[in-house]
């Protein structure tokens, strides 16, 4: 793991009991867009620098650690 990136923390993963866990159209490091189409080479060597989760406008946002959401 440590070889993409990913490293351990020995936080536990905990979710809210009522909480919905919307599913991401375009993952972190992702070669194609969420509409299938394929990114450039020219940014980030052609991987997708954050992650993208379609909800609809005004929806809560629960962070799992400081971040910064944007459109």
């Amino acid at each position: 793991m440590r070889a993409r990136g990913l490293l351990p923390t020995g936080l536990d993963i905990v979710y809210p009991a009522d909480a919905e866990c919307p599913v991401s159209n375009s993952p972190f490091a992702a070669s194609r867009r969420g509409d299938g189409s394929q990114r450039s080479p020219r940014f980030y060597r052609g991987r997708h620098s954050g992650m993208d989760i379609p909800v609809p406008e005004g929806t809560s946002i629960l962070a799992v650690a400081d971040g910064t959401a944007s459109r």
